[in-house]
């Protein structure tokens, strides 16, 4: 599924799955709903968001959180492709010996292990701080 080029039209927001449904992988649509849920609370509730504004706090959730979103939705992406030896060096076809093949699946051990390193090295806070900065902004 190609990601949407937005999450928001009018004054209606897609979070979660509806935003940017992926497979598997990464383990990661629960945690993607609840990063889309803070963000878009954390622009709702600030006290300068009204009606009047509320297309320009969509807008700024839809700026700093599609980004975000693609990145895991590619991670995951390419995490099925190594899963699957879709993407590796690594063909059933080939004739390896039992050396280079322990090789070659460490290697693909270490590519997605990097691909998952988001997972535990990031945070939902730094694009609260940007959302907050931009809304202060308008």
């Amino acid at each position: 599924m190609r990601p949407l080029s937005t999450y928001v039209h009018g004054r209606v927001a897609l979070i979660g799955d509806a935003a940017h449904a992926s497979p598997p992988h990464q383990g990661s649509g629960a945690g993607q709903a609840i990063e889309d849920a803070f963000v878009l609370a954390t622009l709702l509730a600030h006290p300068s968001t009204n009606r009047q504004n509320l297309s320009r706090a969509l807008s700024i959730f839809d700026h700093v959180r599609r980004p975000v979103a693609h990145d895991v939705h590619e991670r995951n992406r390419l995490n099925g492709q190594y899963f699957t030896f879709h993407y590796t060096n690594l063909k059933p076809s080939e004739e390896l010996s039992p050396e280079e093949t322990l090789k070659r699946l460490r290697e693909l051990g270490e590519a997605f292990t990097k691909n998952w390193e988001w997972a535990w090295t990031t945070s939902a806070e730094p694009v609260v701080r940007e959302a907050l900065r931009l809304l202060n902004e308008s």
